[in-house]
């Protein structure tokens, strides 16, 4: 009888270890997640703000300097989500069904998913530089080139 104590103890215990090394690595999707939805959502709203004063066209030196910190703010965002730590397998569809829109191309593609990543780096890249340099005309076409860097990533690897 006490064998089967223990037994069912020893068992009991692996199963618990498995169930929790599954709900732990859920925890850390659900963070990378929240991580990187908060990333895109800051890109996105500063290259929102970017957009709309750049279209009013009243460009001041103050509002040129405002402008200058949007751009680092979308650059800084986007060097951060081209860290591959934030897309570890397993954090997107199907695997996590809610609060992820990642397509499974991200890991069947991974060379081409990077390659996109670095390409809104890029983008970003030219967009503060011309932030950084007070041109105007400049961060209006880095603004394009990151909305045209996030539209042609988002086509193939975000549902």
């Amino acid at each position: 009888m006490a064998h089967r104590t223990v037994f069912t103890a020893v068992i009991a215990s692996v199963l618990f270890a498995g169930t929790a090394g599954v709900v732990f690595a859920q925890a850390t999707h659900d963070e990378v997640i929240a991580k990187r939805r908060a990333t895109m959502t800051a890109s996105m709203r500063s290259n929102g703000t970017l957009n709309a004063a750049l279209k009013a066209g009243n460009a001041t030196p103050e509002t040129i300097a405002a402008l200058k910190g949007e751009a680092d703010k979308v650059h800084t965002a986007f060097v951060a989500m081209s860290d591959m730590a934030l897309w570890p397998k397993g954090s997107g569809q199907p695997e996590v069904s809610t609060g992820t829109k990642a397509k499974a191309e991200i890991w069947t593609d991974a060379a081409g998913f990077k390659a996109a990543l670095d390409g809104a780096v890029a983008a970003s890249g030219k967009l503060k530089a011309a932030g950084d340099a007070g041109d105007v005309e400049g961060m209006k076409a880095g603004v394009a080139g990151v909305q045209a860097a996030c539209s042609s990533c988002h086509a193939k690897y975000r549902s």
